[in-house]
């Protein structure tokens, strides 16, 4: 078997991320706030080579994988973030 690419393993890890979002996501704001980061697109490899030219460095392959499929996350995430399931409590990061 041949080893996957960044930007396949990144697919695969940004599917596995979205069905447990859609699995975690309960409430209408937050089922907004899934539905713009799905809208979220990647950012150009082109615009990833002038950020890389401007600041003189080299992204790592995961991180360019990572932002060529989402710029960035939004604040979807927060769903995910450590809690208080009996409380109903979310902790701040």
């Amino acid at each position: 078997m041949s080893e996957q690419t960044p930007e396949q393993r990144m697919d695969e890890l940004m599917d596995e991320l979205l069905e447990l979002l859609e699995e975690k996501v309960q409430d209408e704001e937050d089922l907004e706030l899934l539905e713009a980061y799905r809208e979220r697109e990647g950012v150009a490899d082109e615009e990833l080579d002038a950020f890389e030219q401007h600041y003189g460095i080299r992204l790592p392959a995961d991180l360019r994988a990572f932002y060529k499929r989402k710029n960035g996350s939004g604040y979807a995430f927060h769903v995910l973030s450590p809690g208080d399931a009996a409380q109903n409590e979310d902790h701040v990061f």
